[in-house]
């Protein structure tokens, strides 16, 4: 059990299913850490500071899901926070660890070696090593600073493209079925009601 006194800023911690990527529809324990280094305008989601909490905090929290062993560190942008010393509380526990982040910030090998790592671009320039991603997710909405075509050479990684909800869905689709390395993701669990 972790022994740090360091602190993490947490938006919110729940149980739900993953809606999007690879991994859709897969349980899991979301925990969404506060702060983001961008400011997109289509962001719909909160992730504004709400509590500090220690590594056992954390994972006492998460235990209270005695079924679930997969967490989901999202945010904003969750690499601002996430470090060895969390995940590696997580790992001796036996949970399966996935973060989702904008790829604004660089990940370590070290951290890489305990996460599947889920890049989805947004504004900023991409800070992280590309070869340390498994999963790239771009928000298609055709008006955006990153368009398919600038991930050409990213290989090695499963390519999603994911409209922005409610606005671009059809175009989404033309350009999957007119480019068959990238493959559809759209946000489930908007679809069927659930966080």
């Amino acid at each position: 059990m972790p022994k740090s006194a360091r602190e993490y800023g947490i938006t919110e911690i729940f149980y739900s299913i993953q809606g999007e990527g690879f991994y859709s529809g897969m349980p899991a324990i979301f925990i969404r850490l506060a702060g983001c280094n961008d400011n997109c305008d289509f962001c719909d989601t909160d992730y504004s500071l709400k509590v500090r909490m220690t590594a056992k905090e954390i994972l006492d929290k998460c235990a209270e899901w005695v079924n679930c062993s997969n967490i989901i560190f999202t945010g904003g942008e969750p690499l601002l926070q996430v470090d060895l010393e969390l995940v590696k509380a997580f790992h001796l526990l036996n949970y399966s660890m996935y973060v989702e982040t904008n790829g604004s910030v660089d990940i370590s090998k070290e951290l890489k070696g305990y996460l599947w790592v889920t890049c989805s671009p947004k504004f900023l320039p991409i800070q992280i090593v590309k070869e340390r991603i498994d999963e790239l997710k771009l928000l298609y909405n055709e008006q955006g600073r990153y368009m398919p075509t600038d991930f050409d050479n990213w290989e090695g990684c499963k390519k999603y493209l994911q409209p922005v909800f409610g606005v671009t869905e059809k175009g989404t689709v033309k350009y999957v079925k007119d480019h068959p390395e990238w493959f559809l993701s759209v946000q489930a669990h908007k679809f069927i009601g659930v966080e």
